[in-house]
């Protein structure tokens, strides 16, 4: 997955081959993985890098970037599936170097360091470690406001466009990956793509939100009719999975791989 640094001045991707995950920790341009450049236990703990983390977790890019290779390279009249796994909640989005459709104006993608949000430290639920710890309301920054998801609060003005966030960011990649039918007219559809998702650990227990979110869309193209409703983080349902530990992987992947089948044979 690519994503964003998340660190002012350095406005690279994260997960390269010779770098450490989109942190320089101590400040010295050195980005391998090199045991001087791995920060000691606790560091996070104390200023000026109290309350951020180590960020990678792209899910937004990660769909982005699937849906890009099936509409490029996918067999006409086959079926299109993405299973989307992960350990932990989005933190980090594309920027506009990843995909150009970004604004430039976004130096550090949709996470909360942006030039007119570093000075705030936590906004609207979200802080600067880059998680949308709220999830709702869902905004929007098309150009067109008439274009939003329904309920979702249009945004435009450079002085509040940080209260757009990654989440909401993997929301709108997963809507033009296969979001087939919605209640506003004018919002554009996406492509007719299955999407499977599955939180494996506790940690992405509270990633669940967003990906229950795309196993719904990923289902049937609609966001009504939520197969997951009333059920918990940690149970299975409709196309989203949760797995405890690397173990139950096994199982769940044979899950999807029966269900796969299933929509071929019809």
């Amino acid at each position: 997955m690519l994503g964003d640094v998340g660190f002012p001045g350095a406005n690279l991707p994260c997960d390269k081959d010779d770098r450490l995950d989109v942190y320089d920790w101590n400040r010295n341009n050195i980005w391998g993985e090199d045991e001087d450049n791995i920060p000691p236990p606790g560091y996070y703990d104390y200023p000026p890098f109290e309350g951020t983390s180590l960020v990678s977790t792209c899910i937004g890019c990660g769909i982005r970037q699937a849906t890009d290779v099936l509409k490029s390279g996918g067999r006409p009249q086959s079926l299109w599936v993405i299973i989307f796994l992960t350990d932990g909640v989005a933190n980090v989005s594309d920027t506009h170097n990843t995909f150009g459709e970004i604004p430039s104006s976004f130096t550090y993608g949709f996470c909360g360091m942006n030039d007119a949000a570093k000075e705030y430290g936590s906004y609207m639920g979200y802080v600067e470690r880059c998680k949308d710890e709220t999830f709702e309301p869902r905004h929007c920054i098309d150009a067109d406001a008439s274009t939003c998801p329904p309920g979702a609060i249009h945004v435009s003005s450079y002085s509040s466009h940080y209260c757009y966030s990654v989440e909401d960011y993997a929301r709108d990649m997963t809507d033009r990956a296969a979001l087939l039918y919605t209640t506003n007219p004018n919002e554009p559809n996406g492509e007719d793509i299955i999407i499977y998702t599955i939180a494996l650990g506790p940690g992405a227990v509270n990633g669940a939100p967003l990906l229950r979110y795309m196993a719904n869309i990923g289902d049937d193209g609609a966001r009504e009719n939520d197969a997951c409703l009333g059920f918990a983080a940690t149970d299975s349902c409709g196309n989203y999975y949760y797995a405890p530990t690397g173990a139950y992987l096994d199982r769940v992947f044979e899950s999807v791989a029966s269900r796969i089948f299933t929509k071929i044979s019809r």
